[in-house]
């Protein structure tokens, strides 16, 4: 009877009947080679594994960071070394560490927590993009120009991940001026917008105060701008005096009764 002769990766391992001592120990060595190979492979993968589950808690904690009323996007840049760090079976803890205003990047760092005891720490850099509706001029418009929502369309844009203040409707503008001049196709912020005064400085106004359904009025003029709901001084232009009152609707302003100028 013949016997079938069987290689491992080249090295015969059965001749004909029988095969040599020598070739027994170099199929073993190349086993153990192999076999070591194989635990290597999959410790590199499990590495991997951990340092993308480190990222994607990065990239996460970003997106909840910076998303409200926004599109992320967020890139992790490389994960340091975990070392004998073994992060499978730990709770990550993600946090953005110094000024969240830097725009286009974001540092995090990873806490890695097992059974109560912090075991760890990964700090890395995220790469972020924000996109949100914003308004746009249709036109070009003059600093202090009272504003209506046809002169203004909304569209996503990229934005500053710093405490952006982007007006996400065209109806936001009325009622409001602008503080700056603004050219056809430009991006207009909440701080570009301030309300338009229902008061202005030097015109004659009338201050009203009331009490039980009573209502009083007299003449003043006006000290100082003021939009709805603003408290501005008026002078009495009966007595000169100084009054503080609260803006109530186009040249009209409210008095508290107690002020000792009414009237005077």
């Amino acid at each position: 009877m013949r016997l079938a002769r069987i290689e491992l990766l080249g090295h015969p391992l059965i001749g004909h009947r029988v095969a040599s001592r020598h070739h027994w120990r170099a199929a073993g060595a190349v086993f153990l080679l192999v076999l070591a190979a194989m635990l290597f492979a999959a410790l590199v993968r499990a590495e991997t594994l951990d340092s993308r589950a480190i990222a994607t808690a990065a990239e996460r904690c970003v997106r909840e960071t910076f998303g409200a009323g926004a599109e992320v996007e967020a890139q992790c840049g490389p994960v340091p070394a975990l070392g004998a760090l073994q992060s499978a079976d730990a709770e990550l803890r993600p946090r953005v560490l110094g000024d969240r205003r830097m725009s286009g990047q974001a540092l995090v760092s990873v806490e890695l927590w097992r059974e109560g005891q912090r075991i760890g720490e990964r700090s890395v850099n995220v790469q972020v993009r924000l996109y949100r509706p914003v308004l746009v001029a249709r036109e070009p418009l003059a600093r202090g120009a009272a504003l209506l929502p046809a002169q203004f369309t909304v569209e996503r844009r990229e934005v500053a991940m710093a405490g952006d203040t982007a007006v996400p409707s065209v109806d936001t503008v009325t009622g409001m001026r602008l503080r700056r001049p603004v050219a056809a196709g430009d991006t207009v912020l909440a701080t570009d917008l301030e309300p338009v005064p229902l008061v202005r400085r030097g015109d004659k106004v009338t201050a009203i105060t009331g009490l039980g359904g009573i209502t009083v009025s007299m003449s003043a003029i006006a000290l100082e701008d003021g939009a709805a709901g603003a408290t501005v001084s008026v002078k009495n232009d009966r007595s000169g005096r100084r009054l503080q009152a609260v803006v109530v609707g186009p040249g009209v302003v409210r008095v508290q009764l107690d002020d000792p100028s009414i009237g005077g």
